[in-house]
């Protein structure tokens, strides 16, 4: 229903369904585990976001930021984990 929503209404929906455990132990999924996995998504839809409308809306201090939390967030990233970020993000153009 929140994916629907969103497509209507002004806020931006990310799917998190996929759950990507392969390796690991059963202590290594927690919250921070979860969290960590929802950031990431978070971050590709605001890249998406800026991409799209373009990098000079932001302030520096945002460009900065966005910087920062790529590069803490996406730089181990595989091609794999990006696509499936990607494929999360619901309705990013639309959102404001």
């Amino acid at each position: 229903m929140l994916e629907l929503s969103s497509q209507t209404d002004p806020f931006l929906c990310i799917t998190y369904n996929h759950f990507a455990t392969e390796g690991l132990r059963l202590e290594d999924i927690n919250l921070n585990y979860h969290l960590k996995r929802i950031v990431r998504l978070l971050l590709v839809a605001v890249l998406s976001g800026t991409a799209e409308r373009g990098v000079s809306l932001l302030s520096t201090d945002q460009r900065h930021l966005i910087y920062l939390l790529t590069k803490a967030h996406l730089t181990n990233i595989d091609s794999t984990e990006l696509k499936e970020s990607i494929r999360g993000v619901q309705n990013f153009s639309d959102w404001s």
